[in-house]
């Protein structure tokens, strides 16, 4: 753009602010001081880029060599110089006067503009000026507030800490008879002292709150003022540093707001009378089966106020992190680095917490354990080795450093999880269950879905680069670096979970980690490594044996017609969930082998029986009649069981596990079809057919009995049978294409990519269903 030349027509003047407003470039957060001395005096060198202040308005000039010239020019032309610039020698600059016009240039215009400017900045700086008046005159009250939450805080603090230690005496096996009255005594008064400390932190958390909102709203006021002064005139250093220092006031208040309501949640984590949370849990677990529910209710009491705590929290973290992402460059890296490390805001975090805590609240099992036929979805529901899980996934999503084979590993698995979560609900919900809390199912549906919609995302992300049909994303800025000890271990149970190596010590050898909840501090769960068995196990807590009493034959039998009545609800149960597997939207996300759970813990409670009565009444008349027919219905109820759950694993997408199960109990067969058969793309293909042992008819083709394929992919055709590059299952219908058209045709859809991707099979299930039949069989050595 050419703007050596202007017109001076009573329309050009409008002509000529349109350019200069629209080559005019945004002030820089951080403006170096204006040239001091010489010709070039009050020119901005930015980047080694001579800039002009212009009537507020910054502009990128060009200076001609051993003139000292200076010219306006267009950032995107900077070759092509513009309008010349004089200075009065003071290093303000300004248009030349005397540049080449046609008939005369009108200046009213421009001058109109300065003229509204200065006035803006004139009422600005006054509104500026009250308001930092009334904000200084506020924040010695905001400071009073603050420390008086503090005390209060530390005194609450030490009260806890006092009743922790007298109940943990009370407790201990140590404790002297002589010494356990006065004791108890001081308990009982730590008790009223902890209350009122509570009582009277949440006042003065309260207190701060309401008596610090005329503070920040003269804050949050002062910073839009002074932002809007920096856009009009950046020559004023102090308006940027009203601007941030009004920000960094604002961001120490939601601190402050965000550290109570931690400590809020880090508080209600001990019950009245100095309990731990895991004190507490397994208090009610031992208390429920027998009817007592007053530590299930301190502990609902507990989870109610964590909940409600966890939004208020919520929306303090999203103010947070809405202030630094709005916040500049400079000014954000000064406020992150007063983050504390251990107490990082995340929104993502805490509505993963969201779901943790409405799981907790879900059922009530102060009901009972529930019938027969809902207790295999009850059980999904109250596992606490679950929140392992929701764990996994929250450090995935929150923090880098995890390998992509690592992360899909655990989104996997967390997946299956929370498809398990879903279908336990909804099930429940159409039993009729009066043990699900209506007021929380919506809610934990709602916080579910979010969380899986977010999983099925970043899985099916994840897989399209391992696979090379997407490009590798760039690293996640927001994502904090991961701890050095931090690990991704595979239980026994084949569940990818996510803890803290603990570091070795002698007096309890072999590797440990443990799973904490990073917003509370709490140990989940601890696992030991089993190196020979290639696997972590779950450290249990060593609990003492109970004594079962020796009852009559009168008081087995009785029980074992109970169980025998309850068998018709397990069966109408099933049959009400198979007709789920007509329902394509429904399909997948069942689990058959909770039908399997249903009869085996029937079958298991008749084999306890026949146990029973083998143990006391052995010599008994009848007693061996007995027990046959108690074991011979448990069996029955295990063949049912088995048969139920492989009709739904037939109707569903083939997986490995499911394949497993369906081979190891005789349902299907496994036959090697054809060896290193030469691809297109390269590479050789074994395939092994999965044929239902039902349809296999004498005298026909075996291909119609074939349900799904195995796929082993090779480089060489020589390649050992045990060492594929890669295996996985396919239907009839995905039979004929490669992996990569089938993830080219699921398209944009999550779920069938990821429905894709749990068909690859692995070690050891590789070589236990398939690979050992391409092996040769061993030849016998003739003997003389």
């Amino acid at each position: 753009m050419d703007f050596s030349r202007s017109l001076a027509s009573p329309q050009a003047s409008a002509k000529l602010l349109k350019a200069l407003l629209e080559i005019h470039v945004p002030w820089p957060d951080a403006l170096p001081p204006p040239e001091a001395r010489g010709r070039l005096k009050g020119l901005y060198n930015i980047n080694t880029t001579w800039h002009a202040s212009v009537g507020g308005l910054l502009f990128q000039v060009s200076v001609v060599p051993g003139f000292g010239e200076v010219y306006l020019v267009d950032p995107q032309h900077p070759q092509h110089p513009g309008f010349r610039l004089t200075s009065d020698s003071q290093g303000h600059w300004r248009l030349e006067r005397r540049v080449r016009l046609e008939g005369g240039m009108p200046r009213e215009r421009l001058s109109g503009w300065q003229r509204n400017r200065n006035e803006r900045l004139k009422d600005l700086n006054q509104d500026l000026a009250i308001l930092n008046t009334e904000a200084s005159g506020l924040a010695p009250l905001a400071q009073q507030f603050n420390d008086a939450v503090t005390i209060a805080r530390t005194r609450l603090t030490k009260c806890k800490s006092e009743l922790r230690e007298d109940w943990e005496r009370l407790n201990s096996p140590t404790l002297l008879p002589a010494l356990r009255p006065r004791i108890a005594e001081r308990h009982e008064q730590r008790q009223h002292e902890m209350v009122r400390a509570k009582t009277d932190w949440n006042t003065a958390v309260d207190n701060y709150q309401e008596n610090t909102q005329a503070f920040i709203c003269a804050l949050e006021k002062s910073a839009v003022i002074a932002g809007e002064l920096m856009e009009l005139d950046r020559t004023q250093p102090q308006y940027k540093q009203t601007r941030d220092n009004a920000t960094e006031n604002i961001f120490k208040h939601l601190l402050t707001s965000y550290a109570s309501l931690h400590h809020k949640i880090r508080f209600s984590l001990e019950s009245q009378r100095g309990e731990s949370l895991a004190e507490l849990l397994r208090r009610t677990d031992s208390e429920l089966p027998d009817g007592l529910t007053d530590g299930y209710e301190a502990f609902i009491h507990d989870a109610t106020q964590r909940l409600e705590t966890l939004k208020e929290i919520l929306t303090a973290a999203e103010k947070i992190e809405a202030l630094l992402q709005k916040a500049p460059t400079a000014l954000r890296e000064q406020l992150v680095a007063q983050l504390p490390p251990e107490r990082i805001p995340s929104s993502v975090s805490l509505k993963q917490h969201q779901l943790l805590s409405l799981s907790e609240l879900i059922v009530n099992r102060a009901l009972g354990a529930g019938r027969p036929e809902e207790r295999p979805f009850l059980d999904v529901l109250v596992d606490r080795k679950a929140n392992a899980g929701i764990l996994a996934h929250t450090e995935i999503r929150t923090t880098s450093g995890y390998s992509p084979a690592e992360q899909i590993d655990v989104l996997k698995d967390v997946s299956q999880q929370y498809e398990r979560l879903e279908n336990a609900v909804n099930t429940l919900t159409e039993m009729g269950s009066v043990l699900l809390r209506e007021p929380y199912r919506a809610p934990f549906l709602e916080q579910l879905g979010q969380a899986r919609a977010s999983l099925e995302a970043q899985l099916a992300s994840l897989i399209l680069v391992e696979e090379k049909i997407a490009p590798k994303p760039a690293a996640d800025k927001t994502k904090r670096p991961k701890k050095p000890n931090r690990r991704v271990i595979k239980t026994l149970d084949n569940q990818n979970l996510i803890g803290d190596l603990r570091p070795s010590q002698p007096e309890a050898p072999g590797n440990f980690v443990d799973i904490q909840d990073p917003l509370t501090g709490q140990t989940l769960a601890t696992y030991h490594e089993h190196a020979h068995e290639g696997g972590w196990q779950i450290v249990e807590p060593v609990r003492a044996p109970v004594q079962v009493p020796v009852r009559s034959r009168k008081a087995i039998k009785a029980q074992a017609q109970t169980i025998q009545n309850e068998r018709a609800a397990i069966d109408a149960s099933i049959r009400f969930q198979q007709r789920k597997l007509q329902d394509p939207s429904r399909l997948e996300g069942l689990d058959p082998h909770e039908w399997d759970v249903m009869l085996s813990q029937h079958a298991a409670k008749f084999e306890a029986l026949a146990d029973e009565i083998q143990r006391n009444h052995a010599t008994d008349a009848n007693a061996l009649s007995l027990q046959n027919s108690y074991r011979d219905q448990a069996h029955a109820a295990i063949q049912k069981a088995r048969e139920v759950c492989s009709e739904g694993y037939k109707l569903q997408r083939p997986r490995a596990t499911n394949v497993d199960y369906l081979w190891t109990h005789g349902f299907v067969d496994i036959n090697l079809v054809k060896t290193r058969t030469p691809l297109k793309a390269g590479g050789y293909l074994t395939e092994y057919a999965i044929r239902d042992k039902n349809k296999i008819k004498p005298g026909e083709k075996d291909e119609k009995a074939d349900m799904w394929y195995a796929h082993f992919h090779y480089t060489s055709v020589d390649a050992p049978a045990l060492a594929p590059d890669f295996g996985h299952l396919k239907t009839k219908d995905e039979r004929r294409y490669t992996r990569k058209e089938l993830i080219e045709r699921a398209g944009t859809n999550h779920r069938t990519l990821i429905n894709l991707d749990k068909a690859v099979i692995k070690a050891p299930l590789d070589q236990k269903l398939f690979l050992h039949l391409e092996q040769p069989e061993p030849t016998e050595t003739p003997t003389a």
